[in-house]
């Protein structure tokens, strides 16, 4: 069965160098659905991070943001990657001990878009004591360049410690 769908024509002016062709904007529906297998190309690098250079294929980085005593907050981007399919591991952890102050702002790991637009993924809460971690896997398809991660932390005083980072295995899947 096909079924017309014009996002499939779209996903296909992502890739540098596609030629859309008739019938690419169909979806073709077999009779029986098979398991899909994820293949993505190899990983071919591991960063140090901040990456200045936008990333085209698959990479891991690490990232890490320490602040004791009086230090100003950071918004500093990890990694931006090229436009097209990708999937990504993450790993957050981060702790904080030092003055509670709930509604002072969360440090975080954010993902961003190109216009400057950013979600957060994780967070870490500004109480002391406050223990994170997690990790989690997205498949998602960027439409443009410039898509990219950043820690984001705010100002710390006297007594706190902060300790926030990521982990982010990033493969190319188209």
């Amino acid at each position: 069965m096909r079924i017309p769908n014009p996002r499939l024509v779209r996903l296909g002016g992502i890739s540098k160098g596609a030629i859309i062709e008739p019938g690419d904007g169909n979806l073709a529906v077999p009779a029986i659905l098979q398991p899909v297998l994820e293949l993505s190309s190899p990983v071919d690098k591991v960063f140090v991070s901040p990456v200045v250079a936008q990333v085209e294929d698959s990479f891991m980085i690490y990232d890490t943001q320490t602040q004791v005593g009086v230090a100003g907050g950071v918004n500093r981007t990890i990694v931006k990657f090229a436009r097209g399919a990708w999937s990504f591991d993450l790993t957050f952890s981060g702790a904080f001990t030092g003055t509670t102050n709930a509604a002072g702002g969360d440090d975080a790991i954010q993902m961003f878009d190109p216009d400057g637009g950013a979600m957060v993924l994780f967070v870490l809460p500004r109480i002391t004591g406050a223990q994170q971690s997690a990790q989690t896997k997205m498949n998602v398809i960027f439409q443009r360049d410039g898509w990219g991660f950043a820690i984001v932390t705010f100002a710390t005083v006297a007594a706190d410690a902060l300790r926030i980072l990521a982990s982010i295995n990033a493969r190319r899947l188209v």
